[in-house]
């Protein structure tokens, strides 16, 4: 009944135990070197910060000065451009009359080659016109023959296959009505399609004569209103001038608002750019932030209480193993082992022992003299369980810190 009952291996459990204590040691000496690692990394991208700021400032600054020299271009530009004006006015009122008067001269002989050139276009075009006709003709004669000829072959082969003479007989008379049925449509289609290309032809005249009327009446109507124009000129030309110079004075004052206005827009592109880009790195950094601490999280996974339940089911079994060891200890076969077992279990509360009074005497010395930082990397140590938002908590806490560093700056 002895040899039956189930055998449990008390250095199996003792091992278990330092395993898991092993791995929340660890797991808590990776805590606080991922904490030492993020006040690194803020500090980097406080620094980051820092030098990104001096450059959008210096940016601002730069596009405030092109922003000045491209006004003062500007307004040069617009005093030139003044003075010039004023030179071309001089100049158009002596060349006005004499300019209009060449040109309704120059405008006559150009109406006039314009309707040469437009008859002599239709003409061209007109032969043109019939000789495609023609080879369209043409085209749709030999495709009728050769749909003639291929239907003939066709209904011939078809005859030679029959073999009574009745039958044959009543085919090619068929095969005959078919034919002048064929004939006669392929005759309508031609007539038809002669009758379309006369027609295309007589539209074809007929809208040429419509352009070249229409012309003569706009030609005509341009004329007399040029007439009329030059008859306004003399008596208009200082009101012009007034007007002019009125538009040109509007012009530079719309010129110069559309210019603040571009500025305005080119900074707020410029200040949405640059905060987009901070938004941009602030949310990199998080990001960056949160994949060490996933990653942390999955290197120890004890940090999440995955071995809450093994602890419990470890001792169980520890003392269930005491009692089994208790009851079997008359035996001698499981004396030496249970001897031995002791003695390991020893050795190993003697090795905790010790590295529970360094811990202690580590975070003793850590509330006494230590930051705030150091206190709470020590206090997740000594309680031995881990919080998953320690890590964020301590980003926040150390970027503040350093903040108020730079402000007593």
């Amino acid at each position: 009944m002895e040899s039956d009952a189930p055998k449990f291996s008390q250095s199996a459990a003792v091992s278990r135990c330092r395993e898991i204590k092993e791995s929340k040691l660890k797991a808590q000496q990776a805590l606080v070197k991922l904490a030492d690692e993020e006040v690194t990394v803020n500090s980097a991208n406080l620094e980051h910060s820092h030098h990104q700021l001096r450059t959008q400032l210096t940016e601002q600054a730069s596009i405030t000065l092109r922003q000045q020299d491209e006004a003062s271009d500007v307004k040069i530009s617009w005093e030139r451009k003044e003075q010039l004006t004023r030179l071309i006015d001089k100049l158009t009122a002596i060349k006005s009359v004499i300019r209009l008067q060449h040109e309704a001269q120059e405008r006559e002989a150009a109406f006039k080659a314009s309707v040469r050139e437009k008859r002599g276009a239709f003409q061209a075009r007109l032969v043109k016109l019939e000789q495609r006709h023609t080879s369209e003709r043409n085209e749709l004669y030999l495709s009728q023959a050769r749909v003639a000829e291929t239907v003939a072959q066709i209904r011939a082969i078809e005859i030679k296959a029959i073999k009574d003479t009745n039958k044959a007989r009543r085919m090619k008379r068929e095969i005959e009505i078919l034919s002048q049925q064929a004939s006669m449509r392929q005759q309508k289609e031609m007539e038809f399609l002669r009758t379309m290309q006369l027609c295309k032809a007589r539209h074809s005249g007929e809208v040429n004569d419509l352009e070249i009327s229409n012309m003569e009446e706009l030609e005509d109507i341009l004329v007399n209103q040029r007439a009329e124009e030059f008859n306004l000129v003399a008596r208009h030309t200082l009101v012009e001038t007034d007007m002019m110079k009125s538009l040109d004075r509007q012009r530079g004052a719309l010129e110069a608002s559309h210019l603040i206005e571009k500025q305005k827009v080119a900074k707020a592109v410029l200040q949405r750019a640059q905060k987009n880009k901070n938004l941009q790195l602030l949310k990199a950094e998080k990001l960056a932030s949160r994949n060490r601490e996933k990653a942390l999280v999955a290197d120890f996974p004890i940090m999440l209480g995955a071995y809450g339940d093994s602890d419990s089911q470890e001792r169980h079994s520890v003392n269930d193993a005491t009692s089994d060891g208790g009851q079997s200890e008359s035996t001698s076969k499981f004396g030496d082992s249970q001897a031995s077992l002791v003695k390991e279990e020893d050795k190993a509360e003697k090795g905790e022992a010790e590295q529970n009074s360094s811990l202690n005497n580590t975070i003793s010395l850590g509330r006494k003299g230590g930051s705030e930082e150091d206190r709470m990397i020590l206090s997740i140590i000594e309680t031995g369980e881990t919080n998953p938002q320690f890590a964020s908590q301590y980003t926040k806490h150390s970027l503040s810190s350093q903040a108020m560093t730079v402000r007593g700056i």
